[in-house]
């Protein structure tokens, strides 16, 4: 088999367990939360703190990726050997990863220490991170729609589950990249000169000002000069609806269904019945998020600016937005993990393990304001991690369980046919069971061959499976 290596190099000869990998998700996963907290406004921070959240979002995102992509690299090399897309997608991830945590160790040099305005580092980091996100999600989504539009009349849940995944991909592309053009072309950005003995800081704001004639947004003090981030009056409720939350809300929609769907599958195939408990933990978040984005919805379908400002309470609104994105990525990751510690050891464990780093992380490293100099827009460039572990993960899980599927419907055909459905003696059991065990064992060579992947039923499973087939036509008879 020939290895892969990194545009940059190996990545190493060590091994990465799945438990270091999950640790490291979380690591990330939690500094990103408090990113997220922070740059919208709901806990302060000064210049000082600012530059410890900066400094472990520089540490989180540097040695978790470093992790989590060698983790990657280890479970995917039969996948990346078999596909040249997949492999590629890979090396530029890695690659990118590496050029954006040496820029935010730039950000940081600049910003806390020569105490200047860092925009335009920022404006790279931005939309570096979003033009390859956006690029492997419509990759991955492409590649699921096809694969739907194949897989028509041949199994229901996997068509519905090929064509949800797209949809998925495809409206966080779009997110993607309506946040990012509405903050890069329609916000306005004035410098000026700073007063005497100004403390350098960053603050939001979200406040209407009449001397620049628009709502002013952000606003980072140096000693030398200020930057103000405003959004005219003349676009304002054009800048609300093109600021990315209609498709970031419909892309978190998608992706509850999808982790809803992967998980029913899964326990259809394996288990029985999703549980209700499960179920209902996995609404939840949706309930809250929906509610969160009460505001917005009203702004939508009304015309009317409307904001939580107009409310006496406010705050309460903004924290149950934030506490459903929150709880609902890492409850979705959570989900994908519980089912990972249920299936023994093989590829379909560390595929589930990628699926929900990716879940978990997703919706949350949306979350950061990308116009927040610092941690703020480190915490918002993660969603290139991100992503490419949510497209990897369900790829990858999507595909094993069809392939599932497949083969428990070759065995189902097989038994039942008019070659191996006679179940008049024992010997003709026998040969049943051995002929359609040959066949099915073709069949996993011919998937692997094609796909990279190896089928999670053994041969143990289609053996199990087999006779509940078998009894199943014996009792029709």
């Amino acid at each position: 088999m020939i290895k892969n290596t990194l545009l940059f190099g190996k990545l190493g000869n060590f091994e990465v367990s799945r438990k270091t990998a999950i640790a490291a998700a979380i690591a990330i996963t939690a500094v990103v939360i408090i990113d997220y907290l922070a740059s919208r406004e709901m806990f302060p921070y000064d210049n000082f703190s600012g530059g410890i959240i900066f400094g472990l979002t520089i540490a989180a995102g540097a040695v978790g990726s470093f992790i989590i992509l060698k983790y990657v690299s280890q479970v995917s090399a039969e996948v990346r050997a078999k596909s040249l897309l997949f492999d590629r997608i890979f090396k530029v991830v890695t690659a990118v990863m590496l050029v954006l945590v040496v820029t935010f160790v730039a950000m940081f040099v600049g910003f806390y220490y020569y105490n200047v305005s860092v925009r335009y580092l920022v404006y790279f980091v931005f939309s570096l991170s979003t033009i390859v996100s956006i690029g492997i999600m419509i990759t991955i989504g492409f590649k699921f729609f096809s694969w739907y539009k194949v897989s028509r009349g041949k199994d229901r849940d996997t068509h519905r589950i090929l064509l949800v995944c797209g949809l998925a991909a495809a409206s966080l592309a779009a997110a993607m990249a309506f946040d990012a053009g509405s903050k890069m072309l329609l916000v306005r950005v004035v410098e000026e000169e700073s007063p005497p003995s100004s403390i350098p800081q960053d603050i939001f704001i979200y406040k209407n000002d009449e001397k620049y004639q628009g709502d002013l947004q952000y606003k980072v003090v140096k000693p030398d000069t200020t930057t103000l981030y405003i959004v005219p009056s003349s676009i304002k409720i054009i800048y609300q609806y093109l600021n990315g939350w209609i498709p970031i809300a419909v892309s978190y929609v998608f992706t509850w269904a999808i982790t809803t769907m992967l998980l029913r599958q899964y326990h259809h195939q394996r288990v029985g019945k999703m549980p209700a408990i499960l179920l209902i933990l996995l609404i939840i978040p949706l309930v809250l998020y929906m509610i969160g984005r009460y505001t917005q919805f009203y702004t939508l379908f009304t015309g009317t600016l409307w904001r939580w400002d107009d409310f006496p309470n406010g705050y309460l609104f903004q924290w149950i937005l934030r506490a459903g994105v929150i709880s609902g990525s890492i409850m979705f990751g959570v989900a994908f993990f519980v089912i990972a510690r249920k299936v023994e050891a093989g590829k379909i464990r560390d595929y589930f393990t990628i699926a929900a780093i990716g879940a978990m992380m997703m919706g949350i490293t949306l979350g950061p304001s990308a116009q927040q100099q610092t941690f703020g827009v480190a915490g918002r460039a993660l969603m290139l991690l991100a992503s490419f572990m949510l497209c990897a993960g369900f790829y990858l899980s999507a595909v094993h369980m069809a392939q599932d599927s497949r083969l428990r419907r070759l065995i189902k055909a097989s038994a039942g046919s008019k070659v191996f459905g006679t179940m008049a003696t024992a010997q003709l059991e026998q040969e049943t069971e051995k002929k359609v065990l040959d066949i099915i064992e073709k069949e996993r060579e011919i998937i692997k061959e094609q796909t990279g992947i190896q089928p999670s039923l053994e041969q143990k499973d289609v053996k199990t499976y087999l006779d509940s087939v078998l009894l199943e036509i014996q009792s029709k008879k």
